[in-house]
């Protein structure tokens, strides 16, 4: 059954509606027939009702990221913020102060930290001078080890032009509208980007795919949650 129009917060942002010009931008961007004015036309109607075009291309962005990326990323972007004077502390250790944890006292700040960890990805940080790497294994319980700095990744032969490596075409899954909506929770438990939907555009499992895979992450499938 598709999710019911929603109004979230108090912007005025319409998920369902939010989400058609989503899919809109990027179905035009798969059909490579279609010029990029069809793209800006999109961007100038999302626009004229009232959305950020920019904000819209980093969610185009964050959509065709995997889960344990977007962590990653949004894990890194507070540590060099915070390094960089432009927060105070991560956010992750306010969210330990919050839960009364006394910030000096390093084995009880790893424990909280645990409570922390997101069910894909994890979470490496500095904890008492020493970079401590927080995951959740197989079973999903959070774990911890001390980890020596992470090297800088190596750029590769041909380059690394920071766009998402193209996902091969797949079959269109045979299944009911109950097993699209399953395939999607699996597809976040296996880390795939929502984007990864193998319905077609005109195929009315493909919305029910990306419930699944919203209702599996218990996000909007929109990008971080702030």
């Amino acid at each position: 059954m598709p999710e019911a129009k929603t109004q979230r917060g108090t912007n005025t942002i319409v998920a369902d509606e939010l989400r058609g010009y989503i899919h809109r931008i990027e179905r035009i961007e798969e059909m490579r027939s279609q010029s990029a004015d069809d793209i800006r036309a999109v961007y100038a109607e999302a626009k004229a009702h009232g959305y950020t075009p920019k904000y819209i291309r980093k969610v185009i962005k964050a959509r065709k990221q995997t889960p344990s990326d977007r962590d990653d990323e949004r894990a890194m972007m507070d540590l060099y913020e915070t390094a960089a004077g432009l927060r105070d502390e991560l956010p992750l250790f306010r969210a330990v102060g919050a839960m009364s944890v006394d910030l000096t006292a390093r084995e009880s700040v790893v424990e909280a930290l645990k409570q922390l960890v997101p069910l894909a990805g994890e979470i490496v940080v500095r904890v008492g001078g020493v970079a401590v790497r927080l995951w959740r294994d197989e079973a999903g319980n959070p774990q911890a080890e001390d980890v020596v700095d992470r090297p800088a990744s190596a750029p590769s032969a041909a380059g690394n032009t920071g766009s998402a490596t193209p996902k091969p075409k797949v079959d269109v899954p045979d299944c009911d509208d109950a097993g699209a909506e399953e395939l999607g929770r699996e597809a976040f438990r296996n880390d795939q980007p929502i984007i990864s939907n193998p319905f077609p555009w005109d195929d009315p499992r493909r919305a029910l795919w990306d419930v699944g895979w919203r209702k599996e992450s218990g996000g909007d499938g929109m990008g971080p949650d702030d």
